[in-house]
């Protein structure tokens, strides 16, 4: 039997609330790449904002958790009905920026995992999350408002308008979440250098790489 080593400490939540009042939500269009039977990357239909799931014997495993709460709980559907499932195993945060740790709230329940610097840029993130939130906020409001200029135009085709239709929604969607408030919820468990998971017979080699 291997031996698995685990570092773990209380997991801390952080609320910065910009905004008091509850905006509406334009969804997001997203997508499913199935990778095989248990493995899926869900992602804007351009491409980008890409979430890796697997579905394991013992639970899904998510990686990341975009920016917020609202945005997460979107690609938790596409997820459970991809895997028809709705019990998760834990959380791995890959990195320790915003967009990657603004929905851990909602699996606060489970076990959240990240590298050891990860965890520490979090906790520094804390002192000065509420300058970190707000300069988000006012990039993507003027992303959007960007390509909503771009739009008032007629010189670009079809496809380009609805490229910079969708972008300028995606970008407003992120500001507004935002500013509805954002919760930075600490790891529980971090590792230094390397962690072995257990993730069932089918995934035990999985856990070598983190």
């Amino acid at each position: 039997m291997r031996k698995r080593t685990y570092w773990t400490f209380i997991g801390i939540i952080c609320f910065i609330n910009v905004s008091n009042q509850s905006l509406p939500q334009t969804p997001i269009s997203l997508i499913s790449n199935r990778i095989s039977d248990n493995v899926i990357i869900v992602s804007r239909e351009n491409g980008s904002g890409n979430q890796l799931a697997l579905n394991t014997d013992k639970g899904i495993v998510v990686f990341n958790s975009n920016w917020g709460t609202e945005i997460q709980l979107e690609y938790n559907k596409i997820i459970e009905n991809e895997f028809n499932s709705k019990n998760y195993n834990f959380i791995i945060n890959t990195g320790s920026n915003i967009r990657e740790t603004g929905g851990n709230v909602l699996f606060n329940n489970l076990s959240i995992i990240a590298q050891k610097d990860h965890c520490n840029q979090m906790i520094e993130n804390q002192d000065n999350l509420e300058n970190l939130v707000q300069g988000q906020i006012t990039v993507f409001t003027r992303k959007a408002e960007r390509s909503r200029n771009i739009l008032k135009g007629d010189d670009f085709s079809k496809d380009d308008h609805v490229l910079h239709s969708n972008w300028m929604k995606y970008c407003q969607r992120i500001a507004d979440d935002l500013k509805s408030g954002y919760e930075l919820v600490l790891p529980s468990i971090i590792f230094e250098r390397q962690l072995i998971l257990d993730l069932g017979k089918d995934w035990e080699r999985l856990g070598r790489t983190y």
